[in-house]
């Protein structure tokens, strides 16, 4: 399907990871404007911004601080002169660390936690007065949260989960205003969060009983952001979508 986002304005957390990148840029690839949201790894949005320099702006905060959340949405409406915001991918996150449930405390939970569910919700929560209707967001949560599946990663698995129940409560509120709420969730991506968190054998193991002898790129992931994301009068809000290749089957 040939999608024109032209006069669209994106906004991607994350936009320095490997799937933040792919999604940034195959919004960029179909017209949109994109806002890419960066914390320690500027440098990666810094190229993007370099490929597409009249269409693509930089914004630079831990997502997990909500007075820095705000100083960027002000950058965004006074510097870059945007007034709306049509389409939000939440992507920042992380898993931290692999831990059994024994080796952990409150505080580690809870960092993992804030990570990835605060940042989104921080996020959500200030982007949504700049949305028009028949605009999307969309959740980046994890296939951990779907099948239990992942070793030594519970709590990410916790954190994620929260990520696809909050969409489908939003996805109920905000129907009325013509927005859309989605979520994604990515099996084995290969990139920079499995060469940081998984062993080589465990990703060769993981290749092999794929049923599509494969794994899955950020790629994957950024085409099903696109049909989410440039469906702008369409009907699917409050879905889950699984990129794995037919790892898990619900």
């Amino acid at each position: 399907m040939n999608y024109n986002l032209i006069d669209k304005v994106i906004l991607v957390t994350g936009a320095s990871g490997d799937i933040g990148e792919a999604c940034a840029e195959i919004f960029l690839n179909h017209g949109a404007r994109v806002i890419l949201h960066a914390h320690r790894n500027k440098a990666r949005a810094e190229r993007l911004n370099k490929k597409y320099p009249d269409t693509s702006y930089i914004i630079r905060c831990d997502a997990t601080d909500e007075e820095q959340v705000k100083e960027q949405f002000e950058i965004i409406k006074q510097r870059y002169k945007i007034k709306k915001i049509n389409g939000l991918i939440n992507n920042a996150g992380d898993l931290l660390d692999r831990k059994k449930i024994e080796e952990m405390d409150w505080k580690f939970a809870n960092s993992v936690f804030e990570v990835n569910v605060k940042s989104a919700f921080l996020f959500t929560r200030y982007c949504l007065p700049m949305m028009p209707r028949n605009s999307s967001v969309v959740f980046i949560s994890s296939l951990t949260a779907r099948c239990g599946k992942g070793d030594r990663s519970s709590a990410y698995g916790l954190s994620k989960g929260a990520l696809i129940s909050w969409s489908k409560c939003l996805a109920n509120e905000l129907g009325p205003r013509g927005i859309r709420v989605n979520c994604l969730t990515p099996g084995y991506i290969k990139g920079q969060f499995h060469r940081k968190y998984t062993s080589r054998q465990a990703e060769i193991e993981h290749k092999t009983r794929n049923p599509l002898r494969r794994l899955g790129t950020p790629a994957d992931v950024a085409d099903a952001a696109l049909f989410y994301i440039a469906n702008s009068k369409g009907y699917v809000s409050g879905t889950t979508m699984d990129i794995c290749g037919a790892d898990y089957m619900c």
